[in-house]
């Protein structure tokens, strides 16, 4: 998302095509506020699954539209395997890309039914303010 809001070109480590799910990170912290000081949840498990499903390339591609330039390249599966014998972020995304081979999308329903009024942001209010966000931090380190 950094290099995108910039205008230049983001990647995407693993498939691009395959459903997927995005949390915006203010929204999982109002969650896990909640449930912490919730009553009746001890040692209840909630999933919080994105506001919907999506693909990376959907995703990115809205990135793209949002912040009206950038692009992105994806890095093969296969790639990224290889790179991450030399490369640290590789490796990191090497340990995680079975996610995006096989998703997992998580059903939100038990967190709804119990935490009615929690509301998620959308992907383009979501996408719009990390933009924002990057344009004014451009050297915050991410990662």
């Amino acid at each position: 998302m950094r290099a995108i809001s910039q205008g230049r070109r983001g990647r995407w480590w693993g498939p691009a095509d395959h459903a997927i799910e995005f949390v915006y990170m203010p929204d999982a912290a109002t969650v896990l506020v909640e449930v912490g000081l919730a009553d009746g949840v001890d040692a209840e498990l909630f999933h919080l699954p994105g506001v919907a499903h999506t693909t990376a390339r959907r995703f990115l591609d809205r990135a793209i539209e949002s912040a009206r330039g950038g692009s992105f390249s994806v890095m093969p599966a296969a790639l990224v395997r290889t790179g991450s014998l030399v490369h640290p972020l590789a490796r990191a995304f090497a340990d995680i890309l079975h996610l995006w081979e096989h998703p997992i999308l998580l059903d939100g329903a038990k967190l709804r039914a119990r935490f009615p009024d929690l509301r998620m942001t959308s992907y383009d209010d979501g996408i719009a303010a990390t933009i924002a966000w990057h344009r004014a931090h451009p050297d915050a380190r991410t990662y």
